[in-house]
Parts: C-alpha cells; sequence; structure tokens
C-alpha cells in the first residue's frame, strides 16, 4: 500500500512542478561525488573483502555473472571501487590500498538477502536503492562504523531503523520505500548527518523535533506516507533545513508555530494530516520557502494577509481544508507563483481580478468552493495559465473572458450557474486538450467554434440543455477518446463518423504536438450518485456517453471500429432497427448500454465474446428471442433484459420453445424511467387494454345471454321469432357470431376472444 502512496505522492509532485526523474531521489550534494576521494581502480582486494562480496553475490538469485569474474581482482568488478594509501581517512587500516569502500548496484533488480557486508568494514558508500532485497538483515550494517551514504531505498526490507542510530559517520540516509516498521532511530549519536529519508514505510510514534540539537547541518528530513502522530516544536531550530516533508501521516493539532522561524527552508509539506486551526499570522517571515503544502488537513480561518510576504512562491496548495473568506493574495508580491491550489475550501466572494497579476500563474484551481460572480475578464491577462479550473460554485459568464488564454490546455468550468447560452463566436482555446462544460445549465445548440480544438482529449458537455443535431466534424478530431454529451436534447441520427474517431480505433497516434495535463476534473453519471474524480487525462477510461437524448434512426455498423473503447451508453434515446452484430468487434469493451429504446430483433451472440464485459443493459426495447449464455452473459442479472416482451433465456424466468417464448407474460410495472418512444407504446398499450377487456367481458355476458333468451323463446313462440331475430341455434354456433368493438378495428368472433383471453385466464 505505501509503495503505491509513494507513487502517487511522486504524481502528485509531478502536477505541479515539471521535474526529471532524478529530481525524486534524495539529493546527494556534488562535493560528496562518492565520499571516497579521488581513488583509482586497485588490482586486487583483501581476503576478507573477496569473502565477503561473494558471500552477498551468493545470496542474489539473479546476479549477472558477468558482473563480477571468478578471478580475485574485486576492486574492476561492476559497482566496486577500492581506496588507497592516500586516502588519510583509511590511514589506520592495514592493507588500505585494497580495501572495498563503495558498493553501488542501483536499480539491476536484483533479489536477495543483505548477507555478507557485514565484513566490508572500510565501507563508506553503500547504494542498494531499486532493488528486491528482503528480510531484516539491516542488522548487517552495524559493523560498518565508518558508512557515510546508505541508499537502500525501493526495496522491500522489514524490521527496524534502529540500526541507523550506531552508524556515527551516516552524512545520507535513505531507506525510503520500504516495510520498516517500529519508531524513528536516536539521533544522538548522528552528528553529521546532512540528509535523512525514510519515507513510504510503516514507521510510527512522534517523530523527534530535536533532531537539530544533535544534527545541526541537517538539510532534508523526509517523513512522509509513514504512521507518525505528532510533529512538536524544535524543527524551528534547524538553520540550514531545506526540505521537510512529512505528508500523509496522522498528525494532529496545530501547526508548530517555530516552524516560521525556518528562512532558509524552500519545500515544506504537510499535507494530507489532521492538522487544525488556523494558518499562523506571521507564516511570510518564511522568506526562501518556494513550494509550500498544506493541503488535505483541518486548517481553518481566512487566508493570512502574510502569505503573500513570502515573495518566492512557486507552488501554493491548501487545497481540502475548511478556509472561509474570500481569496486574500497579493499577486504583486507573488510574482513567481505558477501554481495556486485552494480547491475544496469555503471560500465566498467572488474571484479578485487581482488574480490576473500574478503573471507566472500556470495552474489555477478555486474549484468546489462559494465563489460568486462572473470570471474577471482581466483573466485575458493570464497568458500562461495553462490549467484552469472553477467547477462547482456559483460563478456565471462568459468564456470571453478566456479567449486570449493561449496556452490553455485544460479547462473545468463545470457545476456552475452559467445564465448565458453557449456563444458560438469563441475564438481561441486552439490548444485546449480538456474541455468540461457540464452542469452549466447551457442552451443553444451544439458549439460550432469547437471544430477549432482539434486537440480535444477529453470533452464534456452533459447534464445542459443544448439541442440539434449531433456535428460530424467531431469525428475528425485525431486525440478525442473520452466524449460525455449525455443528459441533453440533442437530436437527429448518430453521425457514423462519430464512430470512426482514431483515439478509440487504434493506439498509433502522433501525439507530439500534445502536453501532459493534470487536473482536477469531477464527472458525474448518474443523478443520485458521487461524482467520480480524475486528476489526469490518462486516468479517464476511453468512453461514449450518448444517453438521455433524443437521438433516433440506428445505431451505426461503424461502431465495431472502436477497437480500445471501454464504455458505450446509448440508452433512454429513440434507436430503432438492430443492434449490429459488428459490434462484437470492440473486444474492450466493459460497460454497454442500450437501454430504454426502440431496437429490434435478437441480441447478437456475437457479444458474448466480450469478455471483458461486467455491465450490460439491453432492458425496455422490442427485443426478441433467447438471451445469448455464453461468457459474461451468466452474470447478468434479469433487470439487464426486462421489457422485452420477445425474450426467452435465463437470467428471465420465461423458457423458450426453440428461439421464441414459450409463453409471453403481461407486461409489469417496474418503475423504469421510460424514454418517449418507450412511453408512446406504452401509453397506446393501456388506452387500448382497458376497453378491449371490458368489451371482451361484456360481448361474453351479451353472448350468453342472447343464448338463454334464444332457447326461452324458441320454447314459447316457435320458428317464427327465431327466424325473425336469426338467433344462433347452439353454443357453438354462438361462438362464430361477429363481435364489433371500435368501428376502426376488425371484427372479432367471440371464439377469437376466447382463444386470446385464454378463455379469460387472470394470468
Amino acid at each position: 500500500m505505501f509503495r503505491r502512496m509513494f507513487r502517487l505522492s511522486l504524481f502528485l509532485l509531478c502536477v505541479y512542478v515539471p521535474v526529471s526523474a532524478n529530481d525524486f531521489a534524495v539529493a546527494i550534494p556534488a562535493n560528496w561525488s562518492d565520499a571516497t576521494g579521488d581513488v583509482p581502480r586497485q588490482s586486487n582486494c583483501t581476503s576478507q573483502d573477496l569473502s565477503a562480496l561473494r558471500a552477498f553475490r551468493s545470496q542474489i538469485s539473479n546476479f549477472n555473472q558477468s558482473w563480477w569474474s571468478s578471478n580475485e581482482v574485486c576492486c574492476d568488478w561492476e559497482g566496486v571501487k577500492c581506496g588507497n594509501r592516500s586516502d588519510s581517512n583509511l590511514q589506520s587500516e592495514t592493507s588500505v590500498g585494497d580495501r572495498v569502500v563503495s558498493l553501488s548496484l542501483p536499480y539491476l533488480g536484483l533479489r536477495g538477502h543483505l548477507t555478507g557486508l557485514s565484513e566490508l568494514t572500510s565501507l563508506r558508500i553503500l547504494n542498494l536503492s531499486g532493488n528486491f532485497f528482503h528480510g531484516t538483515g539491516t542488522t548487517e550494517l552495524l559493523s560498518l562504523g565508518g558508512l557515510q551514504i546508505l541508499d537502500l531505498s525501493m526495496n522491500n526490507l522489514s524490521g527496524s531503523v534502529s540500526f541507523l542510530g550506531s552508524l556515527s559517520s551516516l552524512r545520507l540516509v535513505n531507506v525510503s520505500s520500504n516495510y520498516l516498521t517500529g519508531r524513528l532511530p536516536s539521533f544522538k549519536n548522528l552528528t553529521s548527518l546532512e540528509v535523512f529519508s525514510v519515507s513510504n514505510n510503516s514507521l510510527e510514534g512522534p517523530i523527534d523535533s530535536s533532531i537539530c540539537k544533535y544534527a545541526p547541518r541537517i538539510g532534508t528530513l523526509e517523513f512522509s506516507n509513514n504512521r507518525f502522530t505528532a510533529l512538536g516544536i524544535g524543527l524551528g531550530n534547524c538553520d540550514r533545513l531545506r526540505v521537510l516533508d512529512a505528508g500523509s501521516n496522522n498528525i494532529t493539532g496545530p501547526l508548530p508555530v517555530d516552524l516560521v522561524n525556518l528562512d532558509s527552508l524552500t519545500r515544506l509539506s504537510l499535507e494530507n494530516n489532521g492538522f487544525s486551526e488556523t494558518l499562523p499570522d506571521d507564516i511570510g517571515k518564511m522568506a526562501s520557502i518556494t513550494e509550500l503544502f498544506l493541503g488535505f488537513n483541518n486548517l481553518s480561518g481566512s487566508i493570512p494577509t502574510g502569505l503573500s510576504n513570502c515573495s518566492n512562491l512557486k507552488l501554493l496548495a491548501l487545497n481540502s481544508n475548511n478556509l472561509s473568506g474570500p481569496i486574500n493574495l497579493n499577486c504583486e508580491k507573488l510574482q513567481k507563483l505558477t501554481v495556486l491550489d485552494l480547491n475544496t475550501n469555503n471560500l465566498n466572494g467572488v474571484i479578485p481580478s487581482s488574480l490576473a497579476g500574478c503573471f507566472s500563474l500556470q495552474t489555477l484551481n478555486l474549484a468546489k468552493n462559494r465563489l460568486v460572480g462572473e470570471i474577471p475578464v482581466e483573466f485575458n491577462r493570464l497568458r500562461n495559465l495553462r490549467t484552469l479550473s472553477l467547477s462547482t460554485n456559483q460563478l456565471n459568464g462568459s468564456l470571453t473572458s478566456l479567449m486570449e488564454c493561449t496556452e490553455l490546455v485544460s479547462l473545468v468550468l463545470s457545476k456552475n450557474v452559467f445564465t448565458h447560452p453557449l456563444p458560438q463566436n469563441v475564438i481561441g482555446f486552439f490548444n485546449l486538450q480538456v474541455l468540461a462544460l457540464g452542469y452549466l445549465n447551457l442552451v443553444g445548440t451544439f458549439p460550432t467554434w469547437l471544430s477549432n480544438c482539434t486537440k480535444l482529449q477529453v470533452l464534456d458537455l452533459s447534464w445542459n440543455k443544448l439541442r440539434g443535431p449531433l456535428p460530424e466534424w467531431i469525428g475528425g478530431f485525431q486525440h478525442l477518446f473520452y466524449l460525455d454529451l449525455s443528459n441533453n436534447s440533442f437530436e437527429g441520427t448518430i453521425p457514423p463518423k462519430l464512430f470512426e474517431l482514431p483515439a478509440l480505433m487504434h493506439n498509433d497516434l502522433n501525439t507530439t504536438d500534445l502536453k501532459p495535463v493534470v487536473n482536477d476534473l469531477a464527472v458525474k453519471r448518474q443523478q443520485d450518485s458521487p461524482d467520480l474524480q480524475y486528476t489526469q487525462v490518462t486516468a479517464f477510461p476511453p468512453s461514449l456517453y450518448l444517453s438521455h437524448n433524443n437521438l433516433t434512426g440506428s445505431i451505426p455498423g461503424q461502431v465495431g471500429n472502436l477497437k480500445k473503447l471501454l464504455n458505450l451508453d446509448l440508452s433512454c434515446n429513440k434507436l430503432n432497427g438492430n443492434i449490429p452484430i459488428v459490434l462484437a468487434s470492440a473486444t474492450l469493451l466493459e460497460s454497454l448500454d442500450l437501454s430504454v429504446n426502440l431496437l429490434r430483433g435478437s441480441i447478437p451472440v456475437s457479444l458474448s465474446r466480450l469478455t471483458f464485459l461486467s455491465a450490460f443493459n439491453v432492458s425496455f426495447n422490442e427485443l426478441v428471442g433467447m438471451i445469448p449464455q455464453g461468457n459474461q452473459f451468466p452474470t447478468f442479472t434479469e433487470k439487464s433484459f426486462e421489457g422485452n416482451l420477445g425474450l426467452c433465456g435465463s437470467p428471465l424466468n420465461i423458457p423458450c420453445c426453440g428461439v421464441v417464448p414459450c409463453k409471453i407474460s403481461s407486461p409489469q410495472s417496474t418503475g423504469i424511467p421510460m424514454s418517449a418512444g418507450s412511453s408512446e407504446r406504452a401509453s397506446r398499450i393501456v388506452i387500448l387494454a382497458i376497453p378491449i377487456s371490458v368489451g371482451f367481458a361484456m360481448a361474453f355476458l351479451l353472448v350468453a345471454a342472447l343464448w338463454i333468451l334464444s332457447r326461452r323463446n324458441m320454447v314459447h313462440h316457435g320458428n317464427d321469432i327465431s327466424r325473425d331475430l336469426e338467433m344462433p341455434q347452439s353454443l357453438s354456433e354462438a361462438l362464430t357470431l361477429p363481435v364489433e368493438l371500435f368501428n376502426d378495428y376488425e371484427k372479432l368472433t367471440v371464439a377469437d376472444i376466447f382463444r386470446a383471453t385464454n378463455n379469460f385466464d387472470s394470468a
């Protein structure tokens, strides 16, 4: 779990700061290079070190023998360095010229235990990061008193970290991303420590805030993604501390007040904890701070005005707290600010136009607050803005306030109260890759200006009041793989080109003109269901949602081209014709909803080849025949097929006689919402069923009465009356009498009525 959290934390860092992969490793000062000085390779090493290296190699199951040859010249082996007599730090050693001082085998996928290392007593650098070493062999390192750099990160090691407190020469420690447990070691002997990283483990207890008392040169402290419960006062004495990361723990209480004294600190990350109360008013004293992560806590109160004094700030993340009041930032002092994330708070008032003074802004996220008013027209000055999210507020206004933001690649405005029609004359947005305008109460037709947004990958116009036909040109978007037009009033047929979107057909697309896009985006699939949250474009599943419109005609056969499609929802329309057999060619489909339409024919047996299908619904159509039974189909319930009177077979409780139902039951009320077409059919059935049923009963009573009367009249009046009345002479003759129920319908005989009602069987 913690490895996944670690990768998530790395991704969150990527959200805000574009960095290279090397930046994720714990920084080693350049003057350390290998902490061994200028050490030429030697021709040999001591028998003690040779035996130790061979013992270490013997415990590795996948060691490449070519790295370490069979000869005894171990100082020339891959990843091994030896010391020499000119190194004053090794003068006291015997045979100092051939002692192993560095063992570095990072990111080779090695599997095994840390065995034999205890005999490498002159070792000063040990780097085995990015492998699969396991077990509790860290105690093997207790004898390495001269060790200065220890990097065992990204392995599967377990046990305690208490052994670190005995290695008094340590300058850099990185044991992050393992399965280590227990509490932090004692720092009393670690007087030379400069970098200490234990992130992404299962360590617990309080973070020792007196660490700087013993290690005054400490510059980096990383405790994130553990189970630490407290961070007390004391770290404010770390004069050289530049990085403090204690995010994703279980720390509660107020922020330590002395943190504002860290005037050398450049990065403070305390997100995803339980910190409460208010931000300190004198937070502006942190003059060197460039990155401040305090999101996902319980901080309350307003944004302190002193925060604007942190003039070196590049990234400010106060998201997911309980902050209230106006957005009170002075952009004249925050000219370096590139990322501002205030989403999911209780901030109110209007969006200040002064935010446009933060000219360097690339990411602005004000979603999920209580902001009102319009988008400031001054935002057109934010020429570097790439991602903007203002969703889930009470904003109104027009897109014209953003037309000159030419670098904009992600625009999320969903769930606001826009009162203006969606404009048709918008110019710009040529670089947009994500556009979310869902749940805005927009009216009008499909915006034609979108035809210029050819880089779109995600388009959400759902839950509006848009009408008219769907344009064919949208099928020409090379990169579009997520399209949600559901819950509108679009009409006409589905353009076949819509089922020829290249990004849903194959992977061999040229994406060199696209930039990585990260932004918070909430998608509503059901009225009474929570929003689905996405934080990056690559997390979106390839999908087409066209449900709850007024689309007519048949499903285009091109649907079989969508080899990469995962979700297809065409429900609640007026689509007719057969379900295309070629739909089975969309082999990656996981969800298919064709319910509440006018589809006819049978369910293609070929759909049983969709082995990834986990959700399937064809209810309330006019389908007939046997339900396919192969692969995924036995997992679907009767709700997937109800409302089709001609279907039979499992899971419906209707047996098949051949390929048709043995008996068609009367339709039952289900309470499932119907499309307009289904409602019309239901209305016609109800209108006809009531008078016909009453007519049948009355006809039966009338025929019976006439027959009895005729028999009686035959006795008393003879043949004349019988001839005048032309009454039937027997019951079988009476059954052939025509009965006219409605002038516009064909006449029925009484026998026809009996057969149709199965002798008025109530079943």
